[in-house]
């Protein structure tokens, strides 16, 4: 919190000031609001910014206003048709709205312009996830876990699809695992809405304990 609020004292004009102080200190500390104020911002002082107008997405789901993230991601997307990151965050926009298939074919729209991206892999993977698929959920996670086997591979993903599939065991292992590579998503868990299956159990609370976060 320090070290943000000096950096927008030295330049309050840097839209990703504003914008990384949104996703990795206010959400994290549940500080919606000021999140949300933040990204808005960043968008203002950087309208065209493709990785402001994709952050924008993660805020609205985190402040579970699912209708305008389906709209920002759009919006995201639209600007670059091949700026990942705004892939990404369409897909879990759709998921969120309901709309399982919308994600699926986007994310394998994705895997055949990035082959084996685990972003691409996870949007593909959770749809199914959610949307009661849980055998195609489980192809798509051995995919992931292929990938794992050469590369660095966020665990945090494979936590939110098994907490989405009711296999906490399993998504509390990748949790714990997401802990100790010090992922830096895994402070989010305290207010993603992708965590809300694992939310009211003790082992959660320990881990946002353990990180210094708030209820």
């Amino acid at each position: 919190e320090r070290e943000f609020k000096r950096a927008r004292e030295l330049d309050p004009n840097v839209g990703y000031i504003h914008l990384a102080s949104a996703s990795s200190y206010f959400a994290p500390m549940k500080s919606t609001d000021e999140m949300l104020t933040r990204m808005d911002r960043a968008l203002e002082l950087e309208p065209l910014s493709l990785i402001n107008n994709s952050v924008m997405v993660t805020g609205l789901i985190y402040a579970r206003q699912n209708d305008k993230a389906l709209v920002q991601a759009r919006k995201a997307h639209d600007l670059d048709p091949n700026f990942r990151i705004a892939y990404h965050w369409l897909g879990l926009a759709y998921i969120l709205n309901g709309m399982y298939d919308e994600a699926v074919k986007l994310g394998d729209e994705g895997l055949r312009k990035w082959p084996n991206n685990t972003e691409m892999l996870f949007i593909v993977s959770y749809a199914y996830a959610r949307s009661g698929r849980p055998d195609q959920a489980e192809k798509y996670v051995g995919k992931i876990r292929d990938v794992a086997k050469a590369q660095y591979v966020r665990s945090y993903w494979l936590a939110c699809i098994y907490a989405a599939l009711d296999e906490k065991e399993k998504a509390f292992t990748e949790l714990e695992r997401s802990y100790e590579d010090k992922d830096c998503f895994l402070p989010r868990a305290n207010i993603d809405p992708l965590m809300d299956p694992l939310r009211n159990e003790p082992r959660f609370k320990d881990l946002m304990t353990r990180m210094n976060l708030p209820e």
